[in-house]
Formats: C-alpha cells, structure tokens, sequence
C-alpha cells in the first residue's frame, strides 16, 4: 500500500499530464487521456477511503504522521485539482475544516505538533485557496506561528550561520545556541521545510519585499 504523501504526489504530477493532454481537445479521444483519468479516478477513490470522520488524512504506517496535520494538506491539495463531484467536494469541504481546526477559538496554534512548520504551511496553503475563503480568520494565526520559527536574528542568528533564514525541523522556537554549545541535528534549516514556509507565506498575501 503506498504511502498518502507518496500518492498525494504521484496524483498531483498525473493531474498535470492529465492537464496538458487535454489542452486543447482533439477528437477521436487519446486513449492515453483515458487512462490517465481512469488513474486519477483509481487514486482519487483510494485517497477518500482513507479520510476519517473528523475529516484527517493520516498514515497508517508512520506514527510521525499520525495527527494527519502534515499529510492533509498535501492529499487536499491534490484533490483540489480533480474533477468534481459530489463526494469529493464533501470530502475536501471536511478536509479544510480539520485543517482550519489548527488554529483554536482563542486564536492560537494547537501543539504540540511534530512536524511544525509543514503543518502549519500546508494549512496556510489550503486555507489561502479563495474558495477557502471561510477560514480567512485562521490565516493571520498561522503566518505569525511562521514568522516566529525563522532562524533569523529575532531568535538568535545571523547572516554569518549557514542555516540564517530558513526554516526546519525543530519543534519548538529555533533559539540559536550559543557558540561552544552543544547543538541538536534537529536545530537548522532544510531546503523543504523553507520551500513550505516561504511558499505559505507568498500564497497567503505576505509581500514580496517582507523581511521574512
């Protein structure tokens, strides 16, 4: 059984071929477009099966990804693109619902979360979709929970640091040691994790010019 991320993705590249084929139509119909669509329909029936009532995508097989906070949003985000129907305009409705759920009444990030900084992008980049518009409250909350976790001179780094800038995979505020300290693998910068962030914070409305 494939993982949700791993088909999420594989579904969101056929969607583009899929797309190209189509554009612009020619008759007789390609029969690769036939299986094309005959694939996505496959992969888009699986995914659904694989949502839980309070509308989470979740692995199965990684406990990591098990809150459904990290993976919603990338099996959301190729759903978006399919053709619609019914069922799956309900099942996506669901899904931005418990991502939009992140962020509780009083206006604050749930946590603790062990991916922060995807699952807190994804749910920017779902939630800033116009027809998400619903959940427009939930997205300053998010992008502030963005801004905090930056390795940039407000916790501690500089342009000096290789590491300046980006975003990682540290749970909780990235404060830089300070030189000589002992210093955790998880306290840096990744190339995706700031690809999220940065990519979050462009589609929510941040400008292009922001010191972020």
């Amino acid at each position: 059984q494939e993982g949700l991320v791993g088909l999420a993705a594989l579904l969101a590249l056929a969607l583009v071929a899929s797309a190209c084929q189509r554009t612009p139509p020619s008759p007789p119909a390609d029969p690769l477009v036939a299986k094309i669509d005959a694939a996505l329909d496959k992969s888009a029936a699986f995914l659904l099966a694989q949502q839980d009532k309070d509308g989470a995508f979740r692995s199965k097989q990684y406990a990591a990804f098990g809150d459904g906070r990290a993976v919603s949003p990338m099996v959301l985000s190729a759903l978006l693109f399919l053709p619609t129907s019914p069922e799956r305009s309900l099942a996506y409705d669901r899904g931005v619902d418990f991502l939009a759920s992140i962020v509780d009444v009083k206006g604050q990030v749930i946590g603790p979360l062990d991916y922060p900084v995807y699952s807190t992008a994804g749910a920017l980049l779902v939630l800033s979709v116009p027809k998400n518009a619903r959940h427009d409250a939930k997205k300053a909350p998010l992008i502030a929970y963005l801004r905090a976790r930056q390795l940039n001179e407000a916790n501690g780094w500089t342009r000096a640091d290789p590491d300046y800038g980006g975003w990682g995979y540290w749970p909780d505020i990235p404060k830089r040691p300070k030189d000589g300290e002992p210093r955790d693998e998880l306290l840096g910068s990744t190339l995706s994790s700031t690809l999220f962030a940065v990519g979050a914070l462009s589609l929510a409305g941040v400008a292009a010019d922001d010191p972020a």
